[in-house]
């Protein structure tokens, strides 16, 4: 009888977590964007302080070749592409390490079609950050790519 009992409980158990689905019953999360590049969140601010706490108003993805050239995609929080007709870059930063042995190097961005597009510097060490502030129209934007190789 004991037996008979553990294999219904499990069988229910079992039959609980077959049912169950993935992404809850919120927004569908987007794990790669649309050329497989990274994302990240666009916020307003113009560093990492401002821009924490603060709602996302674009999604941005970072692709990379291997030859470090790097192309930034706009979309709008519901992944549609953005023209970036109203937008200005400020500037780029590759920013490796932390504390006394943080090294960051600076680098240009220009529209070219519907990306922002550049050659990063040498990095120095591994993991990095691409760190990018610009503007639309006289906002500025803050995104940041974290834990890159």
């Amino acid at each position: 009888m004991y037996k008979n009992l553990m294999f219904i409980f499990s069988a229910l158990a079992i039959s609980f977590s077959a049912t169950a689905h993935d992404g809850g019953h919120g927004p569908k999360i987007v794990k790669s964007g649309k050329y497989g590049g990274v994302l990240a969140k666009v916020s307003p601010g113009s560093n990492w302080e401002e821009a924490k706490n603060s709602k996302a108003l674009y999604v941005a993805e970072l692709v990379k070749d291997n030859e470090g050239k790097v192309s930034i995609y706009l979309y709008n929080n519901k992944m549609k592409p953005v023209k970036l007709d109203n937008f200005s870059v400020v500037k780029g930063k590759v920013e490796s390490g932390r504390g006394k042995k943080a090294k960051s190097s600076t680098f240009s961005l220009a529209k070219s079609g519907m990306s922002f597009s550049g050659k990063l510097p040498k990095k120095k060490r591994r993991p990095f950050s691409v760190v990018v502030n610009f503007k639309e129209g006289s906002k500025p934007l803050f995104m940041a790519f974290d834990n890159l190789d």
